[in-house]
């Protein structure tokens, strides 16, 4: 029995973004592909922001397994790990986050067997907001039929065995799993693919 259900198709009719890195879906494209200037402040002007889960509430919730999230994606929608083209990850790029990310990423799909972007580099943490924007880029990439850049790492290290996209990269759009991580614990991940 599937914990969640039967699959769910959604179709995307349109994309719009308010992000530091663009407003509007051609300002947030060339975005990811541009590197911000060292020390720049990006910010999001005109947005209200909402109340944020008070941390005597985030200690309660339990921590979970980014791969079980990645599993139970595939599962939801009838794929396997072999099915999947590409991973858009949350990459913060921090010792601990890639240490046991990148483990995660191979358990699931193998050691480098999978193209693996995030867009943080550029848009920093989006909180609330993060699996939206990574959705919406996932979905600029199957439009443009190339993959963005994982815009900020110096050198990625080799013991990690994945196949980050550091330059932007031409594909063939296919499944892509989009996983978003939160604070407190809060993990989801999203199967998209080319209509």
């Amino acid at each position: 029995m599937k914990p969640y259900g039967p699959p769910r198709r959604v179709v995307v009719t349109g994309i719009g973004v308010v992000s530091s890195c663009g407003v509007g879906v051609e300002a947030f494209g060339q975005g990811l592909r541009t590197p911000p200037a060292a020390r720049q402040l990006r910010t999001v002007e005109d947005v209200g922001s909402s109340p944020w889960l008070p941390p005597e509430q985030a200690r309660h919730l339990d921590r979970f397994d980014q791969a079980a999230r990645m599993r139970l994606a595939l599962d939801d929608a009838e794929l396997s790990p072999a099915d999947v083209r590409h991973v858009n990850a949350p990459g913060t790029s921090t010792p601990l986050h890639d240490a046991a990310e990148a483990p995660a990423l191979t358990a699931g799909f193998g050691a480098g067997a999978v193209p693996v972007t995030s867009i943080e580099g550029v848009t920093g943490h989006s909180l609330g907001a993060a699996g939206a924007l990574e959705a919406a880029s996932v979905l600029l990439s199957f439009a443009h039929r190339e993959l963005p850049p994982t815009l900020g790492p110096v050198q990625v290290d080799p013991a990690l065995d994945v196949d980050a996209v550091l330059t932007p990269r031409a594909w063939e759009p296919g499944p892509t799993v989009s996983s978003s991580l939160g604070f407190g614990g809060h993990n989801g991940s999203l199967v998209m693919g080319p209509a």
